[in-house]
């Protein structure tokens, strides 16, 4: 767990009074519905807000809605916040999380950034929190200002950005023996990178002032093939690995490492790695839509 959020979660078991507190929370997903397609068997099921406090809550949203591949939480630890975002033109959007032990009541604010081009833009956003007691009451509150700028109206939707951020010639060899490194390890330093190369990692260094190399570990059959695309999405402002998990067919289990080398960005944005679970012969639209404009194909 990581220190702010053990703090917060003893602060729910305080006797000290907290009104308006702001407390931390992690960004688990962020979801647009274009990318990330509801399962038809129950249509917009999953458009709406939920508080997830513990593993009968997880499954039945998550195996119904079950394209994306979540960390499973500790609920004796924490709890999950899943909220859907509706608004014409949303530029931008700001989330802020507030307890009250008073009313005891926790608040997440959003403030949504609209402008005036007329499409409706959808964020559902998946919290990590602290682990809310059940007699707490979670309300899901929104505030619409003018964006600051307008004079960009169509900046809703995620941009592309692979080719951008992603070394053009880097190459480094996924070790399928064994899994070696941990998933969302960041290698920017020579120090961190000569350790991980005596645990067997296979490729040479980087222009650390430039570029950080990123690994995500994913599980699948003996078949599996990862696909991925980097994406910016302007209304959150986060860079977004979308990893296409495609399992083969094959009864045997399997892994496999995502390497990447990525360039740093200026902004520092924050980078989410989002996993989605493909088969390739059943999910055939997303095969169709998604993997024909992926930028690595594992060999």
């Amino acid at each position: 767990m990581r220190p702010a959020l053990l703090f917060l979660f003893l602060l729910f078991g305080t006797s000290t009074a907290l009104q308006g507190q702001s407390i931390d929370f992690q960004i688990l997903a962020v979801d647009t519905t274009e990318h990330f397609v509801n399962n038809p068997y129950y249509g917009s099921h999953f458009d709406e807000n939920y508080v997830i406090s513990n593993e009968e809550a997880y499954k039945e949203l998550f195996y119904k809605y079950r394209k994306i591949d979540l960390p499973r939480p500790r609920f004796s630890e924490h709890s999950i916040l899943k909220r859907t975002i509706r608004a014409t033109c949303l530029l931008g959007l700001d989330s802020e999380l507030r307890l009250d032990s008073l009313t005891q009541k926790l608040t997440w604010q959003s403030t949504l950034q609209v402008g005036n081009c007329g499409k409706e833009t959808v964020r559902h956003m998946i919290l990590l929190v602290p682990k809310i007691p059940d007699h707490y009451e979670v309300l899901f509150q929104e505030t619409k200002i003018k964006a600051p700028n307008t004079s960009d109206q169509t900046a809703t939707d995620w941009i592309d950005v692979t080719q951008t951020y992603q070394h053009p010639n880097f190459i480094c060899p996924d070790n399928e023996k064994r899994r070696f490194l941990k998933s969302g390890l960041i290698i920017d330093n020579d120090s961190t990178f000569a350790h991980w190369q005596g645990k067997g990692l296979n490729c040479g260094p980087l222009d650390w002032d430039q570029y950080y190399l990123l690994n995500s570990s994913h599980g699948g059959d003996c078949l599996m093939q990862l696909y991925h695309q980097l994406w910016y999405d302007p209304v959150t402002q986060h860079l977004i690995l979308t990893v296409y998990n495609v399992w083969g067919g094959c009864r045997a289990g399997g892994f496999r490492n995502l390497l990447l080398a990525l360039k740093k960005s200026e902004e520092d944005l924050p980078l989410l790695i989002q996993e989605m679970d493909i088969d390739q012969y059943s999910d055939r639209q997303l095969m169709d839509t998604f993997l024909k404009k992926a930028t690595d194909k594992k060999k």
